[in-house]
């Protein structure tokens, strides 16, 4: 009430200032006056409350301190508008077990449940099946530092624009975990993400500039982040979407395996960006695909400087049953040891599937290190799988240059119909020489590779091993890098023997995260994502 009346007072004093201005404008022409009046309602937007929100608050109070912090998420829904702030206590827990999400955000307010309290992160809990704890179907708004427990409920996590009457923009996520919205283990029956983005409504509907960034997804009742306007509808789109420094793992677990994908990007999803993000002990790590019926496809997709490892199928893997028409770049990440399950026929950590049409697509895979030593799929084991089970249709352009692909007792390669556009590999399969390295409808050893690519390299990389990473340590922007250097190299065949590719492929996983950026040599790239650092003379 008291802030109604106080906006409704501002509102009146607007109104009074304009009227005197144009009355003076018609004597004198004040212009000290209207721009006085301009200034005040440039600053208008800017003075927004603070509230606080707490275990045993109070909602008759004022909600502006710790002492009179209000109760409930209600009390925030009744007040909150556009400019304020929400800090949540961080030793506190929110429940809903009905009736809609635990918390529906207000466009332009920002909430905060990492600042204020003793805890680490508020906690938004499900108690019984809600179809999201978190719905963010409005723009501006900023969700920060919350504990988003689905506590085994079959319920979704944080959604983004799945409701939204209108299209949306201006969304960011940050410092979450959501986690258990799966129900208890079974195999998933229903579609509940750890986090979506994109529009299920008839109307044709963007939601765009959206930041997920520093936030972890487990255990999720179907897929981590699922980055999906629904194919009933075909004007919906995804347009611009960062996923920065995310950890998504053991998505849809249901008898010792995952089922649900890490991060899947589907549809019309345009301009995303993951970066600095791990995805681990999923079905497929990264999954991009289009729908049964073709509404769109990702345009201008890339996926770099990421940890990709240990999912049941694949690492990134292409699954479009309506065709493809898109393009991307995946380039500069570490891809290890996906096919962690005998129960699987096939496993790679890149697949792409044949008997779909790409069209003109183009996609392009560079400065990656793919490393599989171990696969345990029942019958097919690649490292990298192009035209599986038939071969592409249409005319694409994949483009894969500057590759480590290390395998230990099975095939790296396997392009049965030479879709690939290939060069200045390194690759090596480290059981023997006369075994089977690349299979392009016939079957080439480790002297074959040459043939098949002339500027190929098939020496050992000499990483310089130790312990696998598991994602990667310090701060973006100023010390981030992979949490160890197993896959670093400092001598052999793949130290400045990569193609030039130039921006924005020249960086690398293990400087790309830093205040000062590594920058690949001109002229002097190393193959698989690591640079090794060197001291450049002066040229003379």
């Amino acid at each position: 009430m008291e802030r109604d009346l106080e906006l409704a007072k501002g509102q009146a004093l607007c109104t009074i200032i304009l009227q005197e201005g144009g009355n003076q404008m018609k004597h004198t022409t004040n212009r000290t006056l209207i721009f006085a009046l301009l200034m005040l309602l440039s600053a208008w937007p800017a003075l927004g409350a603070t509230y606080h929100v707490k275990a045993g608050g109070n909602d008759g109070l004022d909600g502006l301190s710790d002492e009179t912090a209000w109760a409930t998420i209600s009390k925030v829904d009744r007040t909150a508008i556009r400019g304020d702030t929400v800090y949540f206590r961080s030793q506190d827990t929110w429940s809903a077990s009905s009736g809609g999400a635990v918390l529906k955000a207000t466009a332009g307010v920002t909430y905060d449940g990492s600042t204020y309290g003793s805890g680490t992160r508020a906690t938004l809990q499900a108690t019984g099946e809600l179809e999201a704890m978190v719905e963010i179907y409005v723009g501006d708004v900023t969700f920060r530092g919350f504990n988003v427990d689905g506590n085994a409920q079959v319920t979704g996590g944080i959604y983004v624009g799945t409701h939204a009457p209108t299209s949306i923009s201006n969304v960011t996520v940050d410092n979450c975990v959501v986690h258990d919205n799966g129900g208890p283990e079974s195999i998933p029956t229903k579609y509940y993400y750890g986090i979506h983005v994109g529009s299920v409504m008839p109307s044709p509907t963007t939601v765009s500039n959206v930041t997920l960034t520093n936030t972890t997804v487990y255990n999720a009742g179907h897929e981590g982040i699922a980055v999906y306007p629904t194919w009933l509808y075909p004007n919906n789109k995804v347009d611009g979407l960062l996923i920065r420094n995310c950890i998504v793992h053991d998505s849809a677990h249901w008898g010792g395996i995952a089922w649900g994908d890490g991060i899947s990007i589907t549809n019309e999803a345009d301009n995303v960006t993951v970066e600095f993000s791990s995805s681990y002990n999923n079905f497929r790590g990264i999954t991009v695909a289009t729908s049964a019926v073709h509404t769109g496809s990702p345009h201008n997709l890339t996926v770099r400087y990421s940890i990709i490892h240990d999912n049941t199928v694949a690492g990134i893997i292409f699954l479009c049953p309506s065709g493809i028409t898109g393009d991307g770049s995946f380039y500069s990440n570490l891809l290890y040891n996906d096919g962690k399950h005998w129960q699987q026929e096939y496993a790679a950590d890149i697949l792409m599937s044949g008997g779909y049409d790409f069209t003109t697509s183009t996609f392009s895979f560079y400065n990656n290190t793919i490393y599989s030593t171990i696969n345990e799929a029942a019958a097919y084991r690649y490292a990298v799988w192009i035209g599986a089970w038939g071969p592409i249709e249409g005319i694409p352009t994949i483009n894969f240059k500057n590759n480590i692909v290390y395998t230990g007792s099975y095939t790296a390669i396997r392009d049965d119909y030479n879709n690939l556009t290939h060069s200045n590999n390194l690759i090596y399969r480290s059981s023997g020489a006369s075994d089977e390295h690349v299979y392009n409808g016939t079957s080439l050893n480790r002297a074959g590779v040459l043939t098949w690519e002339l500027s190929a390299r098939n020496t050992n990389p000499s990483f310089v091993g130790g312990t696998l990473p598991a994602g990667f340590a310090g701060t973006y922007g100023t010390d981030m890098q992979p949490d160890t250097s197993f896959f670093a190299i400092t001598s052999g065949a793949a130290l400045r023997h990569g193609a030039t590719l130039g921006s924005p492929c020249n960086g690398c996983i293990n400087g790309a995260g830093l205040s000062a950026p590594v920058v690949r040599p001109q002229g002097a790239y190393d193959i698989g994502a690591y640079q090794k650092s060197r001291t450049l003379l002066p040229r003379p």
